[in-house]
């Protein structure tokens, strides 16, 4: 069944309304950033991989998508803590917010 054109947002409604086609475009789309985000990782070796924008805001059909594309890469850690989502527009801001994350574990670490 297709709806036309629809833009991001409508996608994004519909896939958190429950459309299951709107729910696949979106885990097709997360699972093409997961490995893309999946490659830059293995070269970089961040500490933590921040993920926002619209797409986000489907929750688990997003970031399930891109963490089993980030399971696929065994050099990588363990997605579940290595893939954080923001709720933020600015790149400033979502990069303070990975500093911050990754700050917070190792002071927890340490104590710990």
């Amino acid at each position: 069944m297709t709806h036309g054109q629809l833009s991001l947002r409508e996608i994004v409604q519909r896939a958190n309304d429950g459309d299951a086609g709107c729910q696949q475009a979106v885990a097709h789309a997360a699972a093409a950033i997961g490995a893309a985000a999946a490659d830059a990782a293995v070269l970089l070796a961040p500490h933590r991989v921040c993920l926002s924008g619209e797409l986000t805001a489907t929750g688990a059909v997003f970031i399930d998508s891109v963490r089993r594309a980030m399971r696929s890469r065994p050099l990588l850690p363990d997605p579940d803590g290595f893939v954080v989502l923001a709720e933020c527009e600015a790149p400033e801001a979502r990069g303070a917010l990975a500093i911050a994350a990754d700050l917070a574990e190792s002071s927890h670490r340490t104590e710990g």
